[in-house]
């Protein structure tokens, strides 16, 4: 890379005579090329300090300098007149609160006349405006994540780093299959707590009760939640905690890009089909960025880690409650034992299906994916839309498992 870095400078600065420039063009092509050799001196220098201190923690100074670096990405895409203003007077608060003053070696506010240049010069990869404009946004986007992460003195969480909330979000959202499969427990294992009593009659001792037949659901809805509560202790809970202690609980303040408008509203924002990562949110992008990946949408705003964490389980919550009453109703609403087995696998399928579809079944509960995807905005539903085909699948289930119930003398 380094190499490559070099080599393009090499090249750039033998353009300034083969490009017939005009003097003034010259400055401002030798302020570029000088903002090229900074920016490689910067990347060598955190190179040797990653090399020299394998085993020290510096992960303070790389986002100091990938600061540092963007601003001045972004500064050569800036157009005042149409809006794009540079970056240290879109921070200039920010940069005080961190008492941080850049000094460049070369001029950043003239940066963006090197466009000017390439596209007057007819050069195969100059940008149009509309590309500045929209790596401008998504660098200022980038931006406000990175400073509100020196702001509160924390160390980047992603995928690949041993914490607890690392844990809670593979689980409930980048690790597919795990949610999946732990929905498809719930609603067995609480179907299957039915059937037992029912099949060993000790479901009996209840219905005897002198207690009215409401009494039977509510005892069983009950025992269920307070058994899949039990399990989700064992299976999140405890790691947690055990993480917390090992690894430390830092991290709750880590920036993460979110649709604030998904809280409110039924419908999502316009992107295409690929997503990027930025630390633990997953973003969809509104369109590529040539350099690789995706730049964050101006809509999406900046959230606190432990904010989505609370909305993302708000979500995990009703999902949990949802199929803890369906695997209850499966388990009381057939006469035939066998026939209430049968119909537990056969949801679970339906789930596993509706889920591959998620994007065309607008008002399927079973169809509401990752609770994560959806507390950040990267989902087909909404976070507003989710939590009312929830609650309303949850109001309505009851409703009709507790009519089956009242009707019925015996269960089993």
């Amino acid at each position: 890379m380094v190499i490559k870095q070099e080599d393009n400078i090499k090249a750039e600065r033998a353009g300034i005579e083969l490009l017939n420039l005009t003097d003034d063009e010259k400055i401002v092509w030798d302020n570029y090329l000088r903002y090229n050799e900074w920016e490689l001196e910067k990347h060598k220098s955190m190179a040797q300090k990653l090399e020299n201190n394998p085993l020290t923690d510096i992960w303070r100074d790389e986002l100091y300098y990938e600061i540092e670096r963007t601003m001045a990405y972004m500064d050569t895409n800036a157009n005042i007149e149409r809006g794009r203003p540079l970056a240290h007077e879109v921070f200039k608060e920010e940069l005080k609160l961190l008492n941080l003053d850049i000094n460049y070696p070369f001029d950043s506010g003239k940066l963006h006349l090197i466009n000017n240049i390439t596209r007057e010069k007819n050069i195969s990869n100059s940008w149009d405006e509309e590309t500045c404009e929209y790596v401008y946004n998504g660098l200022k986007q980038i931006l406000k994540a990175k400073i509100q992460l020196a702001i509160s003195g924390e160390k980047q969480l992603h995928s690949g780093i041993a914490s607890p909330w690392t844990f809670y979000i593979h689980k409930i959202g980048l690790e597919g299959f795990s949610y999946q499969l732990l929905s498809i427990l719930v609603l067995i294992f609480t179907g299957a707590i039915v059937l037992e009593g029912r099949r060993n009659r000790s479901n009996k001792l209840i219905e005897m009760l002198p207690e009215k037949r409401s009494y039977i659901i509510r005892y069983y809805y009950k025992v269920a939640f307070i058994s899949v509560a039990s399990v989700l202790i064992m299976t999140f809970i405890l790691p947690i905690i055990f993480l917390g202690f090992r690894y430390g609980f830092e991290g709750l303040k880590n920036p993460t890009f979110v649709y604030k408008q998904s809280f409110t509203s039924f419908t999502g924002y316009k992107h295409v089909e690929d997503f990027w990562y930025y630390g633990l949110g997953k973003f969809y992008g509104i369109r590529p960025w040539f350099e690789g990946g995706y730049l964050p949408a101006t809509v999406l705003t900046v959230y606190p880690l432990w904010k989505v964490m609370v909305l993302s389980l708000g979500i995990s919550l009703l999902k949990m409650v949802f199929f803890t009453i369906l695997g209850v109703g499966i388990g009381i609403s057939f006469s035939n034992v066998v026939v209430s087995s049968f119909m537990l696998p056969i949801t679970s399928l339906l789930y596993l299906v509706s889920q591959r579809f998620s994007n065309k079944l607008n008002f399927n509960p079973f169809a509401i994916t990752s609770s994560w995807d959806i507390a950040t905005g990267a989902a087909s539903y909404t976070w507003f839309k989710s939590v009312v085909i929830l609650l309303i699948s949850i109001v309505v289930m009851h409703i009709i498992f507790y009519a089956i119930n009242q009707k019925r003398d015996y269960v089993g």
